[in-house]
């Protein structure tokens, strides 16, 4: 039995989370699928009702689909999305998560989505729920709309015992017509928003600006020995493909190198020298730089965040899931010679910020990609 107290505001605060700020709106549903689809959402976003999954001796869990924004990876994702509550997410291992439909066997683990939440049961006692967002692909997709049979299997966190359970027929039924309802009332949205980034891609590009330097004082395809002697900063290292210098940028210290291909220049590298006690300030000088390169660039032609963990949910942690490399996030600019990427990343509790300048000269990238191929493929 379902326990949720006021199902609707648990649909709309939990599901549509970091969409706070959005207008609710109201759709029309046709009445083949208005026991699927929820008629209040978001502009761009379609979610469908929820339906009880699996249950045992008070651990319930629900799915649903949704189409929205992604707070972990970002733009909009199909996603399917598996409800847990407090019972149940301890006592599970829930990701991935292993579902066999037909007996072709899907196993999620690219998580796009979430968030934890609490509702109230109806004597009003609290229940925390963990709402887990994955990959709704279309390989998932075909497999739905056509099911007879859906098995979900998860391991038990404590004996790492496998268990399973055969989804009733009618739950599959509904399941099957879910699928073909959200993926009605998704593509027209999914066409209309790809149209909407083709256009802006296409101004982005018609808008791109010139600049007299690709990097520091020197254009791209230069070559090593110019970039040696007119170089300003101390050459602290050498050799066939790179040079190494330190620099200070905006009273800041970076490290600086500049890469050759054929003995011409096709990139340039600064990495933050600098370390900080609180892990969360590598983020605010990570945005300090983005509000730099954004007042010289204009606005990115993209801005990625990928999350790929749930543990950090909070704001304030940013800083130690970068630490523990459990989130990246970068930013791209483009120019008419130049693509510069800010990005900021972490590996073994060490964070790290880079600003990346390269070529868009095909050619020049194509040789670089030439001998990346032959160095990892060499001695094998």
């Amino acid at each position: 039995m379902r326990i949720v107290f006021f199902v609707f505001c648990f649909l709309v605060s939990v599901v549509s989370i970091g969409q706070d700020q959005k207008e609710l709106i109201k759709i029309e549903v046709s009445e083949h699928c208005k026991d699927y689809i929820s008629k209040r959402t978001y502009e761009n976003s379609i979610f469908t009702k929820q339906f009880d999954l699996v249950s045992e001796f008070g651990s319930n869990s629900m799915i649903q689909f949704a189409y929205q924004e992604s707070r972990l990876k970002g733009d909009y994702h199909r996603m399917i999305f598996f409800l847990f509550n407090e019972n149940f997410f301890n006592k599970y291992v829930t990701k991935p998560i292993c579902l066999r439909v037909d007996g072709k066997e899907f196993i999620l683990d690219r998580l796009v989505e979430y968030y934890k939440s609490t509702t109230l049961t109806v004597l009003g006692d609290p229940v925390r729920w963990y709402s887990l967002g994955f990959n709704f692909d279309e390989d998932l997709k075909s497999a739905l709309s056509s099911c007879k049979n859906i098995e979900l299997e998860l391991t038990r966190i404590d004996s790492k015992a496998k268990r399973k359970w055969e989804l009733s027929e009618k739950l599959t039924n509904d399941i099957r017509s879910m699928t073909a309802c959200f993926d009605t009332y998704v593509l027209p949205i999914e066409l209309e928003l790809f149209k909407k980034k083709e256009f802006e891609n296409a101004n982005y590009m018609r808008s791109l600006k010139s600049y007299p330097l690709d990097f520091r004082n020197f254009n791209w395809e230069t070559s090593r020995e110019d970039v040696i002697s007119g170089c300003q900063d101390s050459v602290l290292y050498k050799d066939n493909n790179s040079i190494f210098t330190n620099v200070t940028l905006n009273g800041s210290k970076f490290n600086c190198i500049y890469y050759f291909t054929n003995n011409q220049l096709y990139q340039g590298v600064y990495v933050f020298a600098e370390n900080f006690v609180n892990e969360n300030n590598f983020y605010m000088k990570y945005k300090d730089l983005f509000t730099i390169l954004q007042e010289k660039y204009g606005e990115p032609r993209e801005i990625i965040k990928n999350r790929s963990r749930e543990v950090w949910n909070d704001e304030n942690e940013i800083g130690l899931a970068i630490q523990y490399g459990e989130y990246v996030e970068f930013a791209v600019w483009q120019t008419t010679t130049s693509e510069i990427v800010l990005t900021i990343e972490g590996e073994n509790y060490q964070s790290k910020i880079s600003v990346r300048y390269r070529t868009t000269n095909s050619d020049l990238l194509k040789t670089v990609q030439e001998k990346e191929k032959v160095q990892r493929v060499e001695g094998f």
